[in-house]
Order: C-alpha cells, then structure tokens, then sequence
C-alpha cells in the first residue's frame, strides 16, 4: 500500500512537472506583439521589436526626404496610418487581400479607407532591398493624398520608382531612381502587355492580380514612371510634364488627352519609345542634397508590448478594412473575450455591424467604446456615423432624422472636431445630418469647406455641398460645383452628378411653372434628401431588353461567331452574335476596357446586357450592347 502511494505521487509530480513544462514551452513559443510610436507612424507586429524600430526610423527619414523631393506635396493626412510588420510570411498569409478567394502573391500593400490607412508588410524574404516594400506600401499614401485620379499602372510605378530611394551621408544626400535589375530582366525577355491595357487597369484586373502577368505588370510600371519622370528628352527639367499629365486626368481628361496635351505625343508613339529605353545599357538617376541630416534619433520612438487581445484587435481591424467581414468579427470577438475593456475593439466590431446592415447590434458596441474611450476621436465619430446609418432606410436613403437623434449625433461629431480638429470625415458627417434634416445649411457649407481644404481629393465632399446649395435653391452655386464631377474619374460619382443637373433643371421649369400660374411656391421642401444617398440609375443606351449578370466566359470560332455566357443569380444564360466586333461596349468602372478578348472571365465581369430576341432556340437572345457598372447601380428596364 505504501508502495502505491508512493507510485502514485511519483506519478503525479512526473504529470504536474510536465504540465508546468508545457506551460512554459507554451509561454515561450507565443506570440510575442510590439507596439512603437515615432513622430509620424503607430507601428505593431509580430516581428522583433529592434526590427519594428528599424522600419519605423527608415520611414520616418524616408517620408522626410519625400518631404524635401515635393516641396509642394503633402504628407500630411487627416487619416492615421497604422504599418503592420509580419515577422513571417507564413503569418502574414491570412491577412494578405484575397483575389479569387486566395491570398495574393505580395509582400505588402496598402489599404486606404475614411477612418484609418494601413500599411502592411513581412520582413521575410527582402534580404537584397529590405525596405523595398515598405517604401513601396508609403508611396501609395503620398499618392492618395497629392495624386488623385491616377491610374492604377503609374500608382505602382511611382511606387516602384520610389522603392529604390536612397538616403545617405547622414541623411544629406537622396538618390532616386535606380536601376531595378530584375524589372528590366522581365522587361527584356518577355512579351510586353498592351500599354493601353497596362493604363485602363484597376486593382480587380487580371494582369494585376494573376501571378504570370502580374510580374510583367510591375515591371512595366516602373520603366513607364521612370521614363515619364526621367527618360525624356530634357531629363529631370521635364518632370513638370508629368505632373501636369496627373493634374489633367485628375480633372477629368480622357487618357489620350491628357498624354496629348502634357507630353505632345499619344500612346502608341509613348510605347514605342519606352521600349527603345529598355534596350539603353544606363538609364539616369537624380541625386538631390539637402541642407539638414534626416536621421530619427532613438528616443523619438517608444515602443511597449501588446497583449493578445490587442493584437487580436489590430489584425481584425485590417480585415474590417479590407471587407472580410465574418473573419473580422470573429477575431474581435475573440479580443472582447479577453479583454471586454478595450474600446476600439467595441468601435471596430460595431462598424462590421454596420457593414453588415445590422444596426440595431451595431450601436450598443458604438456607444460602449465611447464610454471607455471618451477622448478618442475615432469613437464619437463611430457612434455618430452608426445613428446616421440607423436612420436610413434598406437602400441607405434618409427622409431626415428624430430631433433627439439628430442632436445627439452633432453632439457625438462636435466632439469628435474638438479632439481631432484635422479629421475631415466629422465635418463630412455633420454637414450630411445638416442636410438631412435641412436645418443650419449656412453651417454645413461651412464645414464642407473646410473639408474639402483638408482632404481636397475627396470628391464626394463636393458632392454634398452641391446638395446644399440645391436645397437651399441657390441653383448656380450647385452648377457651378457640379460641372466639374461631370469629368470625374470615378464612373458613379459622374452618373450622379448628371442626374444631379437635370433635377435642377427640372425644379426650375417646374417652378417657373407654378410662378406662372399664381401658384404659391412652399419655402422648404419635405421632399427625401438624398440624391446623396440615392444609388446612380443609368439611361438606356441601347434598343433592346436588358439583363444584369455576370459576364462569366466570352466563346469564339475559327469564323467570329461569339457566344456570352451570363450567371443570373442561379440562371446561366446564353447569347449569340455573329461576330465580338458587333456588339457595342460602355464602361462605368475604372481600369475596366471597353473591349473584350474572347476566353474565360477570371474574375467575371457584372455587366448589363442589351439584347434581342433569339433567332436560334439554343440562345436566349442575341447579344447587342454589354455595359460593365459597378455593384450599387441601378438602371432603367
């Protein structure tokens, strides 16, 4: 009996002893999270904490050198950026954005959104250039903020461009625009992609996204940013042209246009002459020096380690931003469970709510992050945006708001603009439930100045005040801010701003009407706000019955003949016509062609269809016209 005992404690001790051993094997392989602020970034990862350092001093003293390069640029955004560091690829790999359901070959990338941009990058695998990526990731901010209207092939460019810069000499000497070895092996023994496919893409494009055009894609960029920037006959004095390129388009130009008038050449000569600089043994670089060094010194930064729960919040905060909603949740309700105290998760997972249309769950977590955070911006401006959204109907369109929600709700934002005076998305919201219920107008249009003054790239803003002067009738006020949306790059914002002027026109012959009759003109509209929140509705283009679909695969013979397979819903469709080149094509999304080449559709395409009826019984009809339109149109049957 003894001797059992003795057994069973010798046992128990071997099990205590290894179960404590386990815990502390557990303890030591877990994730370790770093937290470190610099002047300018809020940086977090799972990498080591020396090497989060470094990344966060490299960006600060590349920002500074991008500084003194644009002296007229912006680097200033009324947005907070957050850089994630990845000590791993294996660890960033859930986190990178998906293309057809599947991680896509980066490295890095950067998310830009109202509320906060995210920078994120691994460490792994960037030995020859290890901070190509993150250089790379920043340049798409200073884009967004200086650039807009872009096209995708020059953002990536630029962004490539700009990878190489080198800062030395304690920080007195930059050099740009150095050679990218492995972009002109690609460039040099490889089939080229159209230029104008190359200009016309967006970041749903095939050849951006498919990894055996994507490299291709890359590597063109930055040979077509190079050269525009450096390669032409005038050298760095001839940088002026390029940016006046950018500023056309941003204006509304077409493409062709804009290389017209800023280069005094069009497309096909530019390709041309691209190619001829490819074959040059040396391409030119600008070496800029500056007066002061640009060093961080190691006590501007401080770093602290986060718990799991916080990097639990972080990472589900990325995938809120980059739309994977069910992942996001799960992860911030894992964070909740481990610290029910943290704000911004509360904040984080009622705006998945949000984007889920589920508003009355969203705002219980709204309101407790402004209880446990009352001097974070962010979160009054979260529970204000989540009561606006609460307010509007299944198709997000507003009649107005209760007076007890629409004072809370300026209160929430009135604070949010004394916390944070430069965030320009509480003036947008503010002016937005100004103009919803119409009440203080003058102060609306106020505020959207002031907005559009912070983030002049925001065209929506304009938009809004538009809304204003129609609402308040000051009808010249609203064309004059509209005409320009007409030549906007974003295809929505344009069928809006259309709609938009012939509502005023229509108002003023009806009204015009009424004077005439005698009638008494009412001072103040009850009429629905929103042609804000209306969804675009596009005119009929062509004669015929229209389906909206996915175009899913385009067939063609050895003779032209062309069948369009189309996904309705649960419907797969068929249309025929006799040849690709007979059907008519329009275009409402950005980086999408108004052509087609015959094969697969990866990734398929939404699109309305205008056809007629079928001469052959196999068809549903035969093929007339195809519009590619974004999700939230609508149209006229």
């Amino acid at each position: 009996m003894r001797r059992s005992l003795l057994s069973l404690a010798t046992l128990l001790c071997l099990l205590l002893s290894a179960q404590v051993s386990a815990l502390a094997l557990d303890k030591e392989t877990k994730e370790v999270w770093t937290s470190v602020r610099s002047r300018n970034f809020l940086l977090v990862g799972n990498a080591s904490e020396k090497e989060i350092r470094r990344i966060g001093s490299r960006l600060e003293q590349f920002r500074e050198a991008l500084t003194r390069l644009f002296g007229g640029a912006s680097l200033q955004s009324t947005v907070p950026t957050t850089v994630i560091v990845f000590r791993s690829d294996a660890s960033y790999r859930p986190f990178k954005p998906l293309y057809d359901g599947a991680p896509s070959n980066v490295a890095g990338f950067f998310q830009s959104s109202p509320d906060r941009n995210y920078i994120t990058v691994t460490t792994e695998g960037s030995a020859s250039h290890p901070f190509a990526t993150v250089f790379h990731e920043y340049v798409h901010l200073f884009v967004e903020s200086n650039l807009r209207g872009l096209p995708l092939c020059l953002n990536e460019g630029l962004a490539e461009y700009f990878s190489t810069l080198d800062v030395s000499e304690g920080g007195r000497k930059a050099t740009a625009g150095g050679s990218n070895e492995r972009h002109l092996k690609i460039l040099r023994t490889r089939e080229w992609l159209q230029l104008a496919d190359l200009l016309e893409a967006d970041n749903k494009s095939a050849i951006y996204n498919e990894r055996p055009t994507r490299d291709l894609f890359y590597a063109e960029s930055w040979a077509l940013a190079h050269y525009l920037i450096l390669g032409r006959e005038g050298g760095v004095a001839r940088q002026s042209d390029f940016y006046r390129f950018v500023g056309l388009m941003a204006d509304g130009l077409s493409l062709e246009e804009s290389f017209k008038q800023a280069f005094r050449q069009d497309t096909a000569t530019l390709e041309s002459e691209l190619k001829e600089y490819i074959k040059l043994e040396k391409r030119p670089a600008v070496v800029t020096l500056f007066d002061q060094r640009t060093e961080l010194k190691p006590e501007e930064m401080t770093g602290m380690a986060l718990s799991e729960a916080e990097a639990k919040y972080y990472l589900g905060d990325l995938l809120l931003h980059t739309n994977r909603l069910d992942e996001a949740a799960a992860l911030l309700s894992e964070s909740l469970a481990l610290n029910p105290q943290l704000a911004m998760t509360h904040a984080s997972l009622g705006m998945v709510k949000i984007r889920q249309r589920n508003f009355p769950d969203a705002v219980p977590f709204l309101k407790r992050a402004v209880e446990l955070a009352p001097e974070n911006y962010l979160t009054h401006y979260y529970y204000a945006y989540g009561l606006s959204r609460q307010g509007m109907d299944e198709n997000l369109i507003v009649s107005g708001y209760e007076e007890t929600a629409a004072r809370l709700m300026r209160a929430e934002l009135m604070r949010a603009i004394e916390l944070a005076p430069a965030y320009a998305e509480s003036y947008h919201l503010l002016a937005f439930i100004n103009l919803a219920t119409g009440e203080q107008l003058e102060q609306a249009e106020s505020l959207l100045r002031q907005a559009m003054r912070m983030a002049p790239a925001r065209e929506e803003f304009a938009f809004v005040l538009a809304q204003i002067y129609e609402r308040r009738r000051d009808w010249a006020r609203a064309r004059e801010v509209l005409e320009p949306l007409r030549r906007s790059r974003n295809p929505q914002l344009r069928i809006r701003a259309e709609q938009a002027l012939k509502t005023i026109s229509a108002t003023e012959t009806e009204m015009a009407r009424l004077k005439a009759s005698g009638l008494r003109i009412p001072e103040n509209s009850s009429e629905s706000v929103s042609a804000l929140s209306q969804k675009p509705r596009l005119p009929k283009r062509f004669a015929g019955e229209r389906i909206r679909g996915l175009l899913t695969n385009v067939e063609c013979d050895a003779n032209g003949d062309t069948v369009l397979t189309i996904k309705d819903g649960e419907r797969v469709l068929r249309f025929h016509n006799e040849s690709l080149r007979r059907i008519s094509f329009v275009t409402y999304v950005q980086g999408v062609g108004r052509s087609i080449t015959c094969g697969q559709r990866n990734p398929s395409n939404l699109i309305l269809l205008t056809y007629r009826p079928a001469t052959n019984p196999q068809f549903d009809g035969e093929a007339v016209g195809i519009e590619f339109v974004p999700e939230d149109l609508e149209y006229e049957p």
